[in-house]
C-alpha cells in the first residue's frame, strides 16, 4: 500500500496545513519479467499542481514490511466554469484523425459542409450504431450524421492539414452512468485515465489515437497485452481529443 501525504491547501500565516494522511491498498502482480507490479490513483492528486511525498509500504509473504518514499511533481487539471465563454482550436491531421468539439456547441449538418471543407467523410457511433458524413449524396448502409455536439468522439478522414477556432460555453466530459459496451466520447477539456476511472469503476479499456494507437486499463492482464503488444500506453487525453471507452 501507499501513504500519501496531499497538502491541505488552506493558508494558515503562508504555510500549508498539517494534511491528513490516507492509505491507497493495491494488489501487486507478478509481470513475465519476474516483477511485481501495480498502481493506483489518489483522486486528490489530480486537483492540484505541486509536489507530494509518496511511501510506499510492501508487505512480503513472511509479514516483513519494506519501505521506500519519494517525491512526485504532480500536474493539476485545468480549472473547469460551464459559464465561461472560450475560444478553443481543433487541428486535423492529414489523415484519419479522432477528434472531438472543444466547446460546447452544436454542428448541424450546413455547418459541417462549411467548416470541414476538406473532409472526406466524418464518422460517430451512438447507440451501438454507426453514423456518416459525406460531402457527395452517395448511398451508404449507415444512417446518416445529422449533428455533432460536445462530448461526442468522430472520426474524420482529412485531406490536409487544417485548424478551426470554435467559440462557446467549456465543457466537462462525464462517463459515470455510461452503460456496458463501447462508447465513442470526446474530450472537453484536458482529463487523464485515473479521472475517468474514479468516475465508473467498470471501465475495462480506453483508447485513443494520434497518428497511433494509445491505450490504457485498470486490468492488470489487459494493461499486460497491451505494453506486450507494443501499444503506448496512454496516461492523458487532450482537449479535443476523441477517445473509445470500454464498460464492462
Amino acid at each position: 500500500w501507499a501513504t500519501v501525504i496531499t497538502p491541505d491547501f488552506t493558508v494558515n500565516d503562508g504555510n500549508f496545513t498539517t494534511p491528513d494522511l490516507t492509505n491507497y491498498t493495491q494488489t501487486l502482480i507478478l509481470n513475465s519479467a519476474n516483477e511485481y507490479t501495480g498502481s493506483f490513483y489518489p483522486p486528490s492528486l489530480t486537483t492540484y499542481s505541486g509536489e507530494y511525498d509518496i511511501t510506499f509500504y510492501v508487505e512480503d509473504i513472511d509479514g516483513l514490511i519494506y519501505t521506500q518514499s519519494q517525491s512526485v511533481n504532480v500536474e493539476g487539471q485545468e480549472a473547469y466554469n460551464p459559464n465561461t465563454q472560450i475560444t478553443k482550436t481543433l487541428t486535423l491531421n492529414n489523415g484519419w484523425n479522432l477528434a472531438a468539439l472543444p466547446v460546447d456547441i452544436n454542428l448541424t449538418t450546413n455547418e459541417l459542409d462549411t467548416i470541414f471543407t476538406n473532409a472526406q467523410t466524418i464518422w460517430k457511433y451512438k447507440n451501438n450504431k454507426w453514423q456518416v458524413y459525406t460531402k457527395e449524396d452517395i448511398q451508404v448502409s449507415f444512417d446518416k450524421i445529422t449533428s455533432l455536439q460536445k462530448a461526442q468522439g468522430f472520426w474524420v478522414n482529412n485531406n490536409g492539414i487544417d485548424q478551426f477556432t470554435f467559440e462557446g460555453n467549456s465543457y466537462k466530459t462525464s462517463v459515470g452512468t455510461l452503460s456496458s459496451g463501447w462508447h465513442l466520447l470526446g474530450a472537453g477539456a484536458d482529463m487523464n485515465t485515473s479521472n475517468l476511472i474514479t468516475q465508473n469503476a467498470n471501465i475495462q479499456a480506453i483508447w485513443t489515437y494520434e497518428n497511433d494507437w494509445r491505450a490504457y486499463s485498470p486490468n492488470s492482464a489487459i494493461m499486460s497485452l497491451i505494453t506486450e503488444s507494443g501499444i503506448t500506453p496512454l496516461k492523458s487525453i487532450k482537449q479535443a481529443q476523441g477517445f473509445w471507452l470500454n464498460v464492462k
